[in-house]
Parts: C-alpha cells; sequence; structure tokens
C-alpha cells in the first residue's frame, strides 16, 4: 500500500510528471530509426543529435555540436528553393515540411522527408528548433526509375508513331501512282483519242465518265483512311459506323454500339478508339480472311470497353508477331493506363478486348 500511495504522489508532482516525459521522450529518440536533431535558430548550429541521425548520416552528437546544420543539407539534388522555404519558416517561428537531400559523411547522398517545429523557451520566445526526418531514398529512387522507364516508353511510343507515319505516306503514294493516276492517265489517253476522232466514239466518254467516278470514290476512301474524324464535331458512333462501311466490311461486321453513351469520353479517346478499331479492321482485312466480324463498344462512367471479334483463320497468340498495327493499338491503350486482350487460335478466328478507364 505504501509504494502504491508513492507512486501516486509521484504522478501529482508536476515537476516529476514533466521530468518522467522527458525521460520517455529522450529514450524514445535514442532508440527510434528516424534522425532526430536540435539546432539554434540564431545560429544554425546544432545542439544535439539522435543516434538515428548518426545511423543515417554517419555524422556523431560530437561531429554535429557547434556545426551549421545547413552544410549537411545542401545535397546536390536540392534546390536553393528548398532551403530558402526552410530557412524563412525558421526566420518566421514556423513549422516546415519538404522532402530534402543530404551529404552523409562519406560523401553519399541521401534523401530525407524532413519535419521542422519550433521549440518555445522561456516566456514563449523561439531559440531552437526540433527536426525530424525520416530516409526516403528508396522510394525517391523508385520514383526516378518510374519516371525513366515512363520517358522510354513515350519514347518508344513516339517511333511507332513516326514509323506508322512513314508507312501511311508510303501507302499514300503507292495508292496515288499505282491506282488513282494510272486512272487519270487512262482517261487522259482516251479524251485525246476522242478529240481526235469523236464520231461514233461516245462510248469512250462515257467509260471515262465510269473510271472518274471510280478514281473520286478512292480517293475519298482514302481521304477518310488518312485523316483523323474530328472529334467533338462529329459523334463517334457516326464514325465506326462508317468505317465499317468505308472498309467494305458492311455486309459481314455487326456493329453495337447501343450502350455506348459519348458525352462520358473525352475527344482523345474518342480518337484512341477510332484509331484501334481502324488498325483492327486493317488486320483483318489484311490476314483474317474472316466471313463475319462483330465490333461492340459501351462503357459507363468509369470505364470505355470495346471487342473486335472476326471467325477467320486465327493464329497462335504465342507466336503472335507485334508488328506495327498491334504494338500501335498496345501503346495506345498503355497511353491511358488501359488493358489490351487477345484471344486467339488457329482456325478459330481473333478476339481483340479492349478496356480503358474514364476516371
Amino acid at each position: 500500500m505504501t509504494e502504491t500511495v508513492k507512486i501516486l504522489i509521484l504522478g501529482d508532482n508536476t515537476a516529476d510528471i514533466a521530468m518522467l516525459e522527458m525521460e520517455v521522450l529522450a529514450r524514445i529518440a535514442k532508440e527510434t530509426s528516424i534522425s532526430v536533431l536540435i539546432f539554434d535558430k540564431d545560429t544554425g548550429n546544432t545542439t544535439w543529435v539522435n543516434e538515428g541521425f548518426t545511423r543515417c548520416t554517419g555524422y556523431t552528437r560530437q561531429d554535429m555540436e557547434g556545426r551549421e546544420l545547413w552544410s549537411i543539407l545542401g545535397g546536390p539534388g536540392t534546390d536553393g528553393f528548398t532551403l530558402d522555404y526552410i530557412k524563412s519558416q525558421v526566420e518566421s517561428d514556423l513549422s516546415c515540411s519538404c522532402d530534402i537531400q543530404i551529404c552523409t559523411k562519406n560523401g553519399e547522398a541521401k534523401w530525407q522527408l524532413l519535419t521542422g517545429q519550433p521549440l518555445p523557451a522561456e516566456k514563449g520566445k523561439i531559440s531552437k528548433y526540433f527536426v525530424i526526418s525520416k530516409d526516403i531514398s528508396e522510394r525517391v529512387q523508385m520514383e526516378e526509375e518510374r519516371l525513366a522507364e515512363k520517358i522510354e516508353r513515350q519514347k518508344e511510343v513516339t517511333r511507332i508513331i513516326l514509323q506508322a507515319q512513314e508507312l501511311e505516306r508510303n501507302k499514300l503514294g503507292s495508292e496515288l501512282h499505282d491506282n488513282i493516276n494510272q486512272m487519270l492517265a487512262s482517261v487522259n489517253l482516251q479524251l485525246g483519242y476522242y478529240l481526235e476522232h469523236p464520231e461514233n466514239n461516245i462510248d469512250i466518254v462515257e467509260n471515262c465518265r465510269r473510271i472518274l467516278q471510280k478514281a473520286i470514290q478512292q480517293a475519298r476512301n482514302l481521304s477518310h483512311h488518312m485523316v483523323m474524324p474530328r472529334f467533338p464535331d462529329k459523334g463517334l458512333k457516326e464514325e465506326l459506323e462508317f468505317l465499317v462501311e468505308n472498309y467494305g466490311y458492311k455486309k459481314i461486321v455487326q456493329v453495337d454500339l447501343m450502350n455506348m453513351n459519348e458525352k462520358d469520353i473525352s475527344p482523345a479517346i474518342k480518337d484512341t478508339l477510332y484509331r484501334i478499331a481502324q488498325a483492327q479492321l486493317s488486320n483483318i482485312e489484311k490476314h483474317a480472311r474472316a466471313g463475319k466480324i462483330s465490333l461492340t463498344a459501351k462503357n459507363d462512367p468509369r470505364q470505355l470497353t470495346m471487342v473486335i471479334q472476326d471467325n477467320g483463320v486465327g493464329f497462335d497468340p504465342q507466336q503472335m508477331h507485334k508488328g506495327n498495327g498491334i504494338t500501335s493499338i498496345l501503346n495506345r491503350v498503355e497511353s491511358y493506363s488501359g488493358t489490351v486482350d487477345i484471344d486467339s487460335r488457329p482456325g478459330k478466328g481473333c478476339t481483340l478486348s479492349v478496356v480503358i478507364p474514364l476516371l
């Protein structure tokens, strides 16, 4: 009973409570892995560091006592704006929090999450600052690696786009030279003959008219294939339906866009969706020998899904060659953090499923 009373008396003693709290705080500061230091506001000199600070930086309490704090906070990755921010907060007796790079005793640079708080002294005057910092070097390194990877992916996307543009230019030149240009040359020759021999040759004019109509239609088709539809001037549904008709698939393609709500889809994603459909239909035209194709697109406020399925010859996904068409689709979807699933088997057709988040 005497011990219990003694403890109660100790608990009621304000000075003893304060001393106990200081001992507990000192023990925590000593044992924690987080760096803790105290520095003088006016001089910037360090007055105390814990063992966590020593383990992180290599500097002991003896190394740091009387040493200006800023001498180790100016790591090569720390810009002057960050140091100015800290000094400004200290001069104004305000707390501060920021990422900063420090220099360890052996010259290593480490990133720290630093938080500083003023320590009131007698009569509320601020003379010292209490600073804690946590090593975030691993996190910063991971962020830098992700950024470098993202930049590299963007470079790859740029290379693919440039390659695709070059192929499209070559295709345009080939179509103009080998097809449309030949038709116009034929019209020119026939009309030249007609001008020299007009009698009983009116059928030449009619034939030239048919050739010109065909050339106009092919130029229109080529233009539509090469020029990106303008969103939101035109509806995505309208453009997808026209794309199907333009490729000559109208008789074998089923288009289901009933569950697509365009108001939830940004113009940029509409562009992407259109180009993906265009690329896949082109792949089917070149390789699938399909007799039936279905194109379905739907969305809710959270995500957009498009599925293009054909009953063509199919292929082994393990041996799939990622040519410009497939690579372009993958890169376009990845740029919006979406997913692509390709399901195919030899003789069983192919199903392309694309999911793009809208939020």
